[in-house]
């Protein structure tokens, strides 16, 4: 016996958003015919309660990422399935003592299952949300891991019989990125991460500025002889550039190489890896140029 229901759901930005929440559904026992709407805040399916209750739904929207609640129970939906009278020849019906035995051994147990949260960080884009899923469902003893790239969350059921939460997060840190176990108590916590997370880009682009700014300085000494430094800064600009570069380029800059190698790995391309070959071709030829200069002034002289 199926039931639909109506559940509010707070939290949707785009369209992923509805097919992050529809797959996360679709999964469930039980579930099916799963609608989301966006625009209206809710997502509408037919749950057969007898399988499945409308707490395990709600959690495992809430996993997602979102918030959601019941908001009405529609009338019981009776589905029928006919069948023939009799089996055909290429199917036949089993008799008593030709029953199929079953290995229980096979048979994963929901009571070594356990599921569990991980707040993610150092992702760039969607790309960084299917590395960290592969990487978690290639693990050993992982039934299922699902990544909200939106909500920077991990949702990861597994045998703890097999692997436990400081395996996956050994498995994220692997890949390239940091993650943390989400208990109740910290979801208290997940605003004040985020600013100080937010606070931390803040320094690192404040430093990278810093840096950069005397590059950018020599670039209007071209255009603007009037400004200070104009004769006598251009046989420096090689070498200031170099100094103020390597770092910016290998230490502040290092997680993009660190992204790079992980997507490398697992043998695809994200963000990081467009900024890494970008910024490391213009370092490269930068330095060829600059060393080509120094080595025909040598040889001149």
């Amino acid at each position: 016996m199926n039931k639909k229901l109506s559940i509010e759901i707070q939290g949707m930005n785009c369209p992923s958003c509805e097919k992050i929440i529809t797959q996360a559904l679709q999964k469930l026992p039980g579930i099916s015919d799963v609608v989301v709407y966006k625009d209206e805040n809710r997502g509408v399916l037919e749950a057969d309660l007898s399988i499945i209750d409308t707490s395990q739904i709600i959690q495992t929207i809430e996993e997602a990422g979102y918030s959601a609640q019941i908001i009405e129970d529609g009338n019981s939906v009776s589905r029928q399935i006919q069948t023939r009278d009799q089996s055909s020849s290429a199917c036949p019906i089993l008799s008593q003592d030709q029953c199929i035995s079953i290995n229980p051994k096979i048979i994963p147990s929901k009571i070594n299952q356990q599921r569990v949260t991980l707040s993610l960080s150092g992702m760039h884009c969607a790309s960084c949300a299917a590395i960290i899923e592969r990487s978690l469902n290639k693990k050993n003893g992982v039934i299922r891991a699902t990544v909200n790239f939106a909500a920077e969350k991990a949702t990861v059921l597994f045998d703890h019989s097999v692997t436990n939460p400081t395996e996956l997060i050994d498995v994220v840190k692997k890949a390239g990125y940091d993650a943390r176990v989400i208990t109740p108590e910290d979801r208290e916590k997940e605003k004040q991460r985020k600013r100080e997370e937010v606070m931390a880009q803040w320094r690192i682009f404040l430093m990278s500025l810093f840096l950069s700014s005397p590059m950018m300085y020599f670039m209007f000494l071209d255009f603007f002889k009037w400004l200070p430094g104009a004769i006598t800064l251009p046989p420096y600009f090689g070498i200031i550039s170099l100094v103020l570069t390597i770092p910016v380029q290998f230490i502040i800059g290092s997680r993009f190489y660190r992204g790079m190698w992980s997507s490398l790995r697992m043998k695809t391309f994200n963000m990081d890896s467009l900024v890494a070959i970008g910024t490391t071709v213009a370092f490269g030829y930068s330095l060829f140029h600059y060393l080509s200069y120094i080595y025909e002034t040598s040889s001149m002289l």
